[in-house]
């Protein structure tokens, strides 16, 4: 009896049982599963990061699982423990619940978890896509940089030989051209080889030294101008490895050189003293007569003669000429120097009235004096190798036009002139 009253009473138990338990399956998320929480998590837009107590659990989409015990004195978190739940995303508000599984709270999760975008959040996906964009936008526009470097090195080296060539071609021009006017040079002397004897030391007065003759030629013709014919014995120029020296004087004794460098140093501030050989092979050019003692010989050339300068004197009425112009400029320097050429490059003959007029402010170089135009051609035929931008001009012969005037030219009496013989050309 007693036992067919607990049979009757223990059926309805387990069946109350199991509909409680389909029903709680039926309606709620969780799954119960000998003390583990199982709760599905889904995000939009997805791969938000889920944390669980501050605990990163992964990334949506993903399941929570978790141990829990339905006694508090059991050493496992027991169902009334409070839980953070936390969905985040970079540029989204944060889903947070705090839910424990005797509130069923987490039943409250939707699924999917929809996370709101912040408006002004920067995208950070889009930045770093934009970072490696730049990136390899600066790596290529280096790239270019150095391409481009590497092609300018190397024209600046191209562009540097190109010009080592121009000068080593306009320097070889310069040399010819200096040995052609060498060729052309009267006033100086030069040593002929049977006078070579063995050198000796010497004191000597040094002004200059350059590579360059013309350069070394122009400092020998303004010494020869600036010193008079005692001070200039022994002016030469010697040719001493790639260089060519001017040099002054040749003294046994340092104080007899002393003497002469006290006495043109006014004039040569740049002259000192040497101790050097003297060496008849290594002389290019020598001034006048200073090997005019018997221990050598010299070939004789005849001595160019200075300019001669017009006096005031009587003046007559211009008349008019036919002439040859072979240059006119402002400096009267210049003009000198084309004087001084031009009485070089031509014989006595066809020297007759070379002169320089100051013509307004102009120096011109003329030469001759024709009263008609053939006789002026048959002049022009004759040098016209020697000065070949020469031309006849039909122009006033005026006395007191004419600054310097070559030698003789005016010695007929017939225009009233008198000269009067120059030590030196006439400077600015």
């Amino acid at each position: 009896m007693l036992k067919k009253k607990m049979m009757a009473t223990f059926i309805p138990v387990c069946v109350i049982s199991i509909l409680l338990i389909i029903s709680c399956a039926s309606t709620s998320k969780e799954v119960y599963d000998d003390k583990i929480m199982v709760i599905p998590l889904k995000s939009s837009p997805q791969n938000a990061r889920v944390f669980l107590d501050e605990k990163l659990e992964g990334v949506t989409p993903t399941t929570l699982i978790f141990r829990y015990v339905q006694s508090e004195d059991s050493s496992h978190d027991s169902e009334a423990r409070k839980r953070i739940l936390k969905i985040e995303k970079y540029g989204y508000d944060p889903y947070i619940l705090s839910f424990s599984i005797n509130d069923k709270e987490y039943k409250k999760i939707p699924n999917p978890v929809f996370l709101k975008k912040i408006e002004d959040a920067v995208d950070v996906e889009a930045l770093l896509v934009k970072e490696q964009q730049t990136g390899q936008e600066l790596k290529e526009a280096k790239e270019k940089a150095e391409k481009y470097l590497k092609e300018i090195t190397k024209l600046r080296k191209e562009l540097k030989e190109a010009k080592e060539k121009v000068e080593a071609e306009e320097s070889l021009i310069r040399e010819q051209q200096a040995r052609q006017e060498l060729k052309k040079i009267k006033p100086i002397r030069k040593l002929k080889d049977d006078t070579q004897y063995t050198s000796t030391t010497i004191h000597t007065i040094q002004a200059g030294s350059t590579i360059s003759m013309t350069d070394a030629q122009k400092q020998f013709d303004s010494i020869s101008r600036l010193l008079n014919e005692k001070e200039l014995d022994f002016l030469r120029i010697e040719k001493i490895g790639n260089y060519h020296t001017v040099r002054l004087g040749k003294f046994e004794d340092y104080a007899a050189a002393e003497n002469l460098l006290k006495a043109v140093e006014s004039r040569l501030s740049t002259a000192i003293i040497m101790k050097a050989y003297f060496k008849n092979e290594r002389i290019v050019l020598l001034y006048k007569d200073s090997l005019s003692d018997g221990n050598h010989r010299v070939i004789k050339e005849k001595s160019y003669k200075p300019v001669r300068k017009l006096m005031d004197g009587p003046q007559h009425t211009p008349a008019t000429i036919h002439t040859i112009q072979a240059g006119s400029m402002i400096s009267m320097t210049d003009a000198q120097k084309q004087f001084d050429s031009i009485s070089r490059l031509l014989n006595e003959k066809e020297l007759d009235f070379l002169r320089i007029e100051k013509i307004g402010n102009y120096h011109t170089v003329r030469l001759g004096k024709f009263e008609d135009y053939a006789a002026a051609e048959n002049l022009l035929k004759a040098i016209k190798s020697r000065l070949s931008t020469a031309i006849i001009m039909k122009a006033y012969f005026k006395n007191e036009r004419i600054i310097l005037l070559y030698k003789d030219s005016l010695s007929d009496e017939k225009h009233g002139v008198k000269e009067k013989s120059l030590s030196s050309p006439v400077s600015e």
